[in-house]
């Protein structure tokens, strides 16, 4: 059953899309449908490829934070979909840090400001 699944994944058609602007430190992208939180990789002139994490999505235009440098990246570079997310951290694994450091006091003392 494992292999049918991988085989039908496999088959499944690529997605890809286009940058449509370089703003700052974000990519616009065209014509690839994806969700907040997916992550894409954007081929340079050069062929080096920038994974990018779609943060918004208006009127069918992405909007992408690079996870690498932006050098070469232009408008009309291709942009194909990656299978999964971007990783999320484990909350269970999380370290939470204490309220109250050893050894610190349970009041602070009051200083006088008056003066």
């Amino acid at each position: 059953m494992r292999g049918l699944a991988a085989a039908l994944d496999a088959a499944a058609p690529e997605r890809a899309g286009v940058v449509t602007a370089v703003l700052g430190l974000g990519l616009e992208v065209d014509g690839l449908a994806s969700a907040v939180g997916d992550l894409v990789a954007v081929t340079n002139d050069d062929g080096a490829v920038t994974e990018a994490e779609v943060v918004a999505s208006a009127r069918g235009v992405l909007t992408c934070m690079p996870l690498g440098r932006l050098a070469g990246i232009r408008a009309g570079n291709a942009v194909r979909a990656r299978r999964g997310g971007a990783p999320r951290p484990d909350r269970r694994r999380a370290v939470r840090p204490s309220r109250r450091r050893a050894g610190a006091p349970d009041r602070w003392p009051r200083t006088d400001c008056s003066r």
